[in-house]
């Protein structure tokens, strides 16, 4: 009797273990991945896929960008980024239930990421900014998606983003959101 109870628990716990991983797929993040939305995904692949977005018209140096913010329960979203052909270039998350197989996500600190990520990169620039990106892997591969944190750098003094130097301890600074592209 013992042993049938004993199989029995093992089997429903399996199950339940089972039936448990689609659920932490679809909140993961990897390269061109963010939960179950890809990035080589074009505009009639996000139609197809039943998931329900609010599309909005943006303007990016120039260029017309479509972005949907592809609504993923009541609270986890992802934004999803076009060009005019259709074809998708990034996606970000603000999410922090999305998470690495590391458990790296929105809202994590530099530190939590570097000691995550010891051959990660802090990368800083002012042309679009000022900027302040964390890469895991740096440098990147060519032609595949990368993972980047961003974070706040309002409060950086030129100095600090152009010659590191005068720069705070970054330590502490939670990122804001998590993207993926090319």
């Amino acid at each position: 009797m013992f042993r049938y109870a004993t199989i029995l628990i093992a089997a429903v716990a399996g199950l339940a273990v089972a039936q448990q991983a689609p659920a932490m797929e679809s909140m993961s993040i990897a390269p061109g991945r963010i939960g179950p939305v890809r990035h080589d995904w074009k505009q009639a692949d996000l139609l197809a896929s039943g998931l329900p977005f609010e599309r909005k018209v943006t303007n990016h140096e120039g260029d017309e960008i479509y972005l949907y913010v592809i609504r993923l329960d009541g609270t986890n979203t992802v934004e999803m980024r076009f060009v005019p052909d259709g074809r998708g270039y990034s996606m970000e998350t603000r999410s922090p239930a999305f998470r690495t197989l590391e458990g790296a996500h929105a809202g994590s600190t530099i530190a939590e990421l570097r000691a995550l990520y010891p051959r990660g990169h802090i990368f800083k620039e002012v042309n679009d900014g000022p900027n302040l990106i964390f890469f895991p892997e740096w440098p990147g591969r060519a032609n595949e998606p990368f993972i980047a944190f961003d974070f706040a750098a309002d409060g950086l003094s030129i100095d600090c983003i152009r010659d590191n130097k005068g720069c705070p301890d970054l330590g502490p600074q939670r990122s804001r959101s998590v993207r993926t592209g090319w």
